[in-house]
């Protein structure tokens, strides 16, 4: 596959890439000036998509995601402009968003330690995407990957006030309510209801006011719900309300957001419209209760989940990498290799993600590295100079040195709070930890294997570690 670089032209001359701004588990985007010299952007199937499912699979995803923002017409839905063939890809062009997602604005004020949005404010935005919602689902297709990374933010043109854009209809697929469908399975973890889990199963409007009311969920308190499998595999519901995340919440969208993260299809509102009502209703409806506590997780999980909860951070840190050798059945060694992240399911990643987060508010675990990694430079590269940014951000370099062993542990050990050491600190994979516990012989190899060249095995270990995380959508 060819990527483009800038001043590349496309479509005979049509159109001159400017740089490549996103690439995900399906699809790469590059931002581009038609003949007028306006912005737009472009998508295509990226090469990871093309070797994984296949080149025909691709193209027929790619048509109907074409074909389906073409029947919309909704301010809030991302326009289609063009589409065209380009080294024998499928490529469309739609219109420039000028602005942030709200994946990366919730990143922000957690690093910057501001508050939650406003209600009144995400309300506003909840309800523009819900009007786009009602759009999408009276031509027959469900969105499925409807998360804060998935809607922009632009500045309106006719007032001051800013507008919310859904963008991404790479998973959209047809349905037919109630009926049992066979579906591509896929999770973007804590947006996804429990029916997407499954190949068949019956899908309809509640399926995407789960991820909305999920999406809602996380602009008033700045933290991803528990993911639907974790409530499912309990027994007992352990969504925590978020009355009790965020106090200013009121009690008419605290438990509309409870009736609309419903575990079980058959108990949420029934369509996007429901939901908007209850949601803007004066007086609190007889909605379900707050859900019930969590008990443990799976009991492979259950030590990491203790010293989490214990904050034995060092000790949680060693067990991590013992539950991702485990999960790739690897018993001869004590430390991870770059090639190793392929063989870890997206069930392990995201749990041991989700408990990470969960025992940190949100300061640790996989997915604050991964935002953190992609905000240093472009990882898919591999750049040496982005790692370099990347580490330096965690907390991982002093100076121009990364820390060893003795440093992080000491620094660990005083550390009073998480909020002393760098969001994304841990947990810390790249085994110098381990190192103090390793015989001769496999110390020597860990020396070989990652000290020896540092710089390039590590920045390929995180490399493939976080387009892991992002094809599992965590």
């Amino acid at each position: 596959m060819v990527q483009w670089i800038s001043g590349d032209t496309v479509n005979n001359g049509n159109y001159t890439i400017e740089e490549k701004i996103g690439k995900g588990g399906f699809g790469v985007t590059y931002t581009a000036q038609n003949q007028n010299q306006e912005k737009v952007v472009i998508k295509t199937i990226c090469e990871d998509a093309l070797s994984s499912l296949g080149a025909d699979k691709c193209r027929e995803d790619f048509s109907r995601e074409v074909r389906l923002l073409r029947r919309c017409n909704n301010a809030h839905i991302v326009r289609i402009i063009d589409d065209f063939n380009e080294d024998d890809l499928p490529c469309m062009v739609q219109e420039y968003i000028d602005g942030q997602d709200f994946q990366k604005k919730i990143f922000e004020k957690i690093v910057n330690g501001d508050l939650p949005f406003r209600e009144s404010e995400a309300l506003r935005y909840i309800q523009q995407i819900g009007e786009g919602l009602k759009n999408v689902h009276e031509s027959g297709t469900l969105h499925r990957d409807v998360k804060p990374g998935n809607i922009m933010l632009r500045s309106s043109q006719e007032d001051s006030l800013d507008e919310a854009i859904l963008i991404d209809f790479g998973l959209a697929r047809e349905f037919v309510p109630d009926v049992t469908l066979t579906h591509t399975g896929f999770s973007s973890d804590g947006y996804t209801p429990i029916e997407q889990y499954e190949r068949r199963a019956k899908r309809g409007e509640y399926t995407d006011v789960y991820a909305l009311a999920a999406t809602l969920y996380s602009l008033l308190t700045l933290k991803k719900p528990i993911p639907s499998f974790f409530r499912n595999l309990r027994g007992t519901d352990s969504l925590e309300a978020p009355q009790e995340l965020n106090p200013d919440i009121s009690n008419v969208v605290n438990q509309a957001i409870i009736w609309g993260m419903q575990l079980l299809p058959e108990d949420r509102p029934q369509s996007i419209q429901d939901w908007l009502q209850a949601l803007f209703s004066e007086e609190v409806e007889s909605l379900p209760s707050s859900p019930v506590l969590a008990r443990s997780v799976d009991q492979e999980y259950q030590r990491l989940q203790k010293l989490l909860n214990e904050e034995k951070w060092l000790e949680a840190n060693q067990e991590t990498v013992a539950l991702m050798l485990n999960a790739c059945n690897i018993n001869n060694r004590r430390f991870l290799r770059a090639q190793d992240i392929a063989n870890i399911s997206c069930d392990c990643l995201s749990t041991i993600n989700h408990l990470w987060s969960d025992s940190s508010n949100g300061h640790f675990g996989f997915v604050m590295q991964r935002n953190i990694w992609h905000d240093a430079g472009s990882p898919e590269d591999f750049n040496l100079e982005a790692w370099r940014k990347f580490s330096k951000n965690v907390g991982w370099f002093s100076g121009t040195t990364p820390e060893t062993g003795p440093i992080i542990r000491r620094r660990v050990s005083q550390a009073n709070s998480v909020e002393e050491l760098p969001p994304g600190y841990l947990p810390n994979l790249s085994g110098v930890l381990e190192l103090e516990t390793l015989g001769w012989l496999e110390g020597i190899n860990f020396y070989i294997d990652q000290i020896g060249d540092y710089f390039n095995s590590n920045r390929f270990f995180l490399a493939n570690l976080f387009s892991r995380v992002d094809q599992c959508r965590l």
